[in-house]
Protein backbone atom coordinates (compact mmCIF):
# COMPACT_ATOMS: atom_id res chain seq x y z
CA UNK A 1 0.00 0.00 0.00
CA UNK A 2 2.70 2.58 0.85
CA UNK A 3 4.06 1.80 -2.66
CA UNK A 4 0.69 2.67 -4.18
CA UNK A 5 0.29 5.94 -1.94
CA UNK A 6 3.42 7.02 -2.68
CA UNK A 7 2.31 6.96 -6.54
CA UNK A 8 -1.06 9.52 -6.08
CA UNK A 9 -1.61 12.67 -4.19
CA UNK A 10 -2.74 11.24 -0.78
CA UNK A 11 -2.97 13.62 2.34
CA UNK A 12 -2.58 12.98 5.41
CA UNK A 13 -6.44 12.24 7.10
CA UNK A 14 -6.09 15.32 9.23
CA UNK A 15 -6.66 17.37 6.52
CA UNK A 16 -8.90 15.57 4.83
CA UNK A 17 -12.38 17.50 4.08
CA UNK A 18 -15.05 16.16 7.08
CA UNK A 19 -18.32 18.06 5.08
CA UNK A 20 -19.49 14.61 3.77
CA UNK A 21 -17.65 14.26 0.71
CA UNK A 22 -16.94 11.23 -0.79
CA UNK A 23 -12.72 10.54 -1.04
CA UNK A 24 -10.72 7.86 -1.28
CA UNK A 25 -9.07 6.40 2.22
CA UNK A 26 -6.42 4.45 3.01
CA UNK A 27 -3.90 2.89 5.51
CA UNK A 28 -2.12 -0.35 5.75
CA UNK A 29 -2.91 -2.61 3.27
CA UNK A 30 -6.95 -1.06 2.62
CA UNK A 31 -8.10 1.57 0.27
CA UNK A 32 -11.79 2.41 0.24
CA UNK A 33 -14.26 5.05 -0.59
CA UNK A 34 -15.55 7.07 2.49
CA UNK A 35 -16.61 10.00 4.14
CA UNK A 36 -16.81 11.79 7.53
CA UNK A 37 -20.20 11.60 9.41
CA UNK A 38 -21.79 11.56 13.13
CA UNK A 39 -22.61 8.42 14.82
CA UNK A 40 -23.83 7.40 18.05
CA UNK A 41 -21.43 5.60 20.23
CA UNK A 42 -22.50 3.75 23.16
CA UNK A 43 -21.57 6.05 26.82
CA UNK A 44 -19.72 3.99 29.53
CA UNK A 45 -21.30 1.77 30.96
CA UNK A 46 -24.33 1.83 30.07
CA UNK A 47 -24.27 5.71 29.59
CA UNK A 48 -26.14 7.47 27.58
CA UNK A 49 -24.65 7.61 23.90
CA UNK A 50 -22.58 10.23 22.69
CA UNK A 51 -22.72 11.23 18.80
CA UNK A 52 -19.41 11.37 17.55
CA UNK A 53 -17.62 11.72 14.08
CA UNK A 54 -16.55 9.23 12.27
CA UNK A 55 -15.04 7.61 9.08
CA UNK A 56 -18.10 5.64 7.49
CA UNK A 57 -16.94 3.03 4.46
CA UNK A 58 -20.51 1.75 2.76
CA UNK A 59 -20.52 -1.88 2.20
CA UNK A 60 -23.05 -4.63 0.56
CA UNK A 61 -24.15 -7.06 2.95
CA UNK A 62 -24.89 -10.97 2.37
CA UNK A 63 -28.71 -9.87 2.50
CA UNK A 64 -28.26 -7.12 -0.24
CA UNK A 65 -28.71 -4.43 2.24
CA UNK A 66 -26.13 -1.99 2.66
CA UNK A 67 -24.44 -1.01 6.15
CA UNK A 68 -21.67 1.69 7.40
CA UNK A 69 -19.27 0.51 9.13
CA UNK A 70 -16.31 2.16 10.98
CA UNK A 71 -14.17 -0.60 11.79
CA UNK A 72 -10.90 1.16 9.70
CA UNK A 73 -9.12 3.63 10.52
CA UNK A 74 -7.63 5.24 7.61
CA UNK A 75 -4.19 7.31 7.81
CA UNK A 76 -4.39 8.91 4.04
CA UNK A 77 -6.78 10.05 1.84
CA UNK A 78 -7.24 11.85 -2.09
CA UNK A 79 -10.11 13.07 -3.99
CA UNK A 80 -12.15 10.65 -6.13
CA UNK A 81 -10.41 11.67 -9.55
CA UNK A 82 -12.92 12.34 -12.58
CA UNK A 83 -13.64 9.81 -14.88
CA UNK A 84 -11.08 9.65 -18.09
CA UNK A 85 -12.16 12.73 -20.99
CA UNK A 86 -14.52 14.60 -18.15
Amino acid sequence: MKNRMALCNWSPIRTAPKDGSLIWVGGGNQMDLAFYGKIFRKGPRGGKPKKVGAWLLAYDRDDGETSLTTRFTPTHWQHIPNPPGA
